[in-house]
């Protein structure tokens, strides 16, 4: 029991560590995104600069926050299975933590069939 205890416990630390450095190469990420796209906005303010290049700027800008968007999406599902994974080392855990226990492990169904 108490082994089953400290091996949740550890691997909870491991995952919110993992969370962790996760949390702070996304913001990090984002960071580095959202100055691309303010040094854009500034160059955007220069009168001077003809139709076609003012196009590519704010296409330069989409494309920025498109890339925010899909780093966004796959931050969401590491999330996911991060929690997935949690969740199925916790029944393991607790299944073998039963097992040796002596708990009563038997799935019964009900083949009863009405005719």
């Amino acid at each position: 029991s108490n082994t089953a205890k400290e091996m949740l416990v550890g691997y909870k630390d491991t995952l919110d560590k993992g969370l962790e450095l996760n949390k702070e190469s996304v913001q990090s990420y984002y960071d580095s995104c959202k100055a691309i796209i303010e040094v854009l906005q500034k160059q955007l303010e220069d009168e001077n600069l003809s139709f076609e290049e003012r196009k590519y700027i704010i296409d330069k800008m989409l494309e920025v926050s498109k890339m925010m968007g899909e780093k966004d999406s796959e931050n969401k599902k590491f999330i996911a299975t991060m929690a997935v994974v949690g969740t199925v080392a916790v029944g393991i855990v607790t299944a073998v933590l039963a097992s040796t226990l002596g708990g009563n492990t038997k799935i019964e169904t009900n083949n009863d069939i009405d005719n």
